[in-house]
């Protein structure tokens, strides 16, 4: 993006309008764009525009994060018009001709944060929805939404389902350590035992009579908590 768009004529250019998002944004936007080059609060901020039309991902998310609510400024009006008009163009194939990842949001209102282990996410109205939370940005993970998400007061999260050798065999946790996605039987005569919610293990002792015998141990095994129920994705 040129710093001035002044030296740009009428129409102001941005990176990455040879891509699929780019394309749709110069289609769909450009009076939002031009308005946002003459803009001197929004010039600044057009890095954002050239990383989602170029390489998609967070950028995306941000910008159009920014269109939340009732648009007044150049960037949220900038933001909106991405949102309501190629969001899909944007979000599918992010920037470059079919690759990246960039993926918005799906839900206004709500603030999100992670590790590479776990992620969360809470309804917040005042602060930017930019970070993807679901099973694809934590590795093996187990997401639970709770009932009504995103309804008022209520939390969704992902956390990695982790497996580990131990002295007696194998065991797992959906909040536990370990470098293994699954647990296996390691000979004849093992058990794998799993508990309500999140734990399991593989070894020779025989399950308890409040664990369910299962084959294998794999985030297959987890189950939400009764005001919660399992979903693929947060925001």
């Amino acid at each position: 993006m040129s710093k001035d768009g002044s030296e740009l004529g009428p129409t102001c250019h941005f990176e990455g309008e040879s891509s699929t998002c780019g394309k749709c944004i110069a289609r769909s936007c450009q009076t939002a764009v031009n308005g946002c080059c003459g803009d001197s609060s929004c010039k600044n901020s057009l890095s954002t525009l050239d990383g989602c039309a170029q390489n998609g991902g967070l950028d995306c998310a941000l910008l159009q994060s920014y269109g939340y609510g009732t648009p007044t400024t150049a960037m949220q009006k900038l933001g909106a018009c991405v949102s309501g008009s190629c969001a899909s163009a944007c979000n599918a194939v992010g920037g470059g001709d079919g690759g990246g990842s960039g993926r918005s949001p799906l839900h206004p209102g709500v603030w999100c944060s992670g590790s590479a282990d776990s992620c969360s996410c809470y309804d917040d109205t005042t602060l930017v929805n930019a970070e993807i939370c679901d099973d694809t940005t934590v590795d093996n993970a187990v997401c639970c939404q709770g009932i009504g998400w995103p309804d008022r007061d209520l939390s969704c999260s992902c956390r990695r389902f982790a497996c580990k050798d131990t002295t007696s065999g194998c065991e797992c946790s959906g909040s536990g350590s370990g470098n293994k996605n699954t647990c296996e039987k390691k000979a004849p005569g093992y058990h794998c035992c799993a508990t309500d919610y999140s734990t399991c293990k593989c070894t020779a002792a025989a399950c308890p009579t409040y664990e369910k015998e299962v084959t294998s141990c794999t985030k297959a095994i987890v189950t939400c908590s009764s005001d919660q129920q399992k979903t693929t994705r947060c925001n």
